[in-house]
């Protein structure tokens, strides 16, 4: 287990993404100074840190931003442009994606001739 480190906000050991969960979030915004408050305000995200997760090989930077729907979440960059998403909306989707596979028609091979 690695220890997360921050130097404003002491987060505990945290070794999964799975242990960032709503307390975890609203400790850290609550024990946000007033300068990272701003910083959140106008620009939207604000880093909390740079942790290594199990399994990583180097550390990455965390941030603190709001999501309209779910409130206040925390992430890391990811993707092509490293930008960041809520994990409640990717999970959402996710749901919503298997769904739509589940419930996808198959396509026959044979046209379908309607007789008028």
């Amino acid at each position: 287990m690695y220890k997360a480190y921050s130097k404003e906000i002491d987060i505990g050991d945290i070794s999964t993404l799975k242990e960032i969960n709503e307390d975890l979030t609203s400790r850290i915004v609550s024990n946000l100074s007033t300068t990272k408050k701003i910083i959140l305000r106008l620009q939207g995200s604000v880093e909390i840190g740079r942790f290594l997760m199990y399994g990583w090989k180097e550390k990455l930077p965390f941030y603190l931003f709001k999501c309209d729907e779910h409130g206040y979440q925390i992430a890391y960059p990811s993707g092509h442009y490293l930008t960041l998403h809520c994990p409640k909306c990717l999970k959402k989707e996710i749901r919503i994606r298997m769904i739509l596979h589940d419930e996808i028609p198959e396509i026959r091979e044979d046209p379908i001739v309607v007789e008028a």
